[in-house]
């Protein structure tokens, strides 16, 4: 498990070490750029600037670093989640949604493709990845309906169909926006919109 800081003779050690988040991140990106079973802890400890020995003061292994990796990034999509729900309409939940996610994947693209094959490396932890997965995508459902429901959306339209599109918002834009850049993640959730909405929002585009 990640470990904290506390008192002892490497405390000087401890201090000078990079913060968890900013562990995690250079990991990620370790992880994407050379792959997972080809970095070495002390490959890591390098690129963080801090020895191996120093490294293992905060975290145990890779599949710690691994864990804390997902979790994070379960985190930050939770949160924009949670803020998006308090939008007072069925269109404005989905919009923030969007821009939300849209704006991690790509601040966070290389978490997103760790959560991706996370599931193979640490299996212990897959089925609570999974539930995460299918609770996330319940949920966005459930405002789809609820938009059907008032009337907001379109009711021939399939909310499972919707959703899976919406949901891949997370994985298809962290694996081709450095390739295709450079809009900004507004730009992007914009466009997002601008295709979903057409076909959702009654009377758009007719």
């Amino acid at each position: 498990m990640l470990r904290t800081s506390a008192g002892g003779q490497s405390g000087d050690r401890r201090r000078r070490a990079p913060s968890k988040d900013v562990i995690l991140r250079v990991a990620a990106e370790l992880f994407d750029r050379v792959g997972y079973h080809a970095v070495s802890m002390e490959q890591l400890a390098g690129e963080l600037g801090i020895s191996k020995p120093t490294l293992y003061v905060h975290v145990d292994s890779k599949p710690a670093i691994m864990r804390g990796i997902v979790d994070q990034w379960i985190g930050e999509c939770d949160a924009a989640l949670e803020v998006a729900l308090d939008e007072p309409t069925a269109s404005r939940r989905l919009q923030s949604f969007l821009r939300s996610w849209t704006a991690i994947a790509i601040r966070d693209s290389a978490h997103a493709r760790v959560f991706e094959y996370a599931r193979k490396e640490i299996p212990a932890e897959a089925e609570r990845y999974d539930e995460w997965s299918r609770q996330t995508f319940r949920t966005i459902r459930q405002v789809i309906r609820s938009g059907q429901a008032s009337g907001e959306f379109r009711r021939d339209r399939n909310a499972t169909v919707v959703t899976f599109m919406l949901f891949g918002v997370l994985t298809s834009t962290s694996r081709w926006y450095r390739e295709h850049g450079p809009l900004t993640a507004a730009e992007i959730a914009d466009e997002y919109w601008l295709v979903y909405g057409s076909g959702l929002l009654r009377g758009a585009g007719h």
